[in-house]
């Protein structure tokens, strides 16, 4: 088994080590279905002294243009709308707990 790993340094010098994360396999089949770039890390921290760890997972949605940008805005819209429908059925797959979206039109 492999264990990618990434380190990034901050702007105090503290580096943060990122882990690749397993994923459930619905959600990379899902992903690939829907033509999506899905990747998962584990941020490595300190343990805290009054609270025991846990895992959050957390999902950073980058749109991209689903139509065609000389089509009607509300058709553009609306293929947005089907795009981060999908995203959200593959996170909710992955076990995502809070999902950050790019801006997206409201209905």
């Amino acid at each position: 088994m492999t264990i990618n790993c990434t380190i990034l340094p901050s702007a105090d010098n503290v580096a943060f080590i990122f882990r690749s994360l397993p994923l459930d396999e619905t959600a990379r089949q899902r992903a690939a279905e829907i033509k999506l770039e899905l990747a998962s890390y584990r941020l490595l921290a300190a343990a805290e002294q009054l609270r025991s760890p846990r895992l959050v997972r957390v999902a950073v949605v980058q749109n991209r243009i689903c139509g065609r940008t000389i089509d009607p805005v509300e058709k553009q819209r609306d293929a947005l709308h089907r795009r981060i429908s999908d995203i959200t059925e593959v996170a909710f797959k992955a076990g995502v707990n809070i999902i950050c979206y790019q801006e997206t039109w409201r209905k």
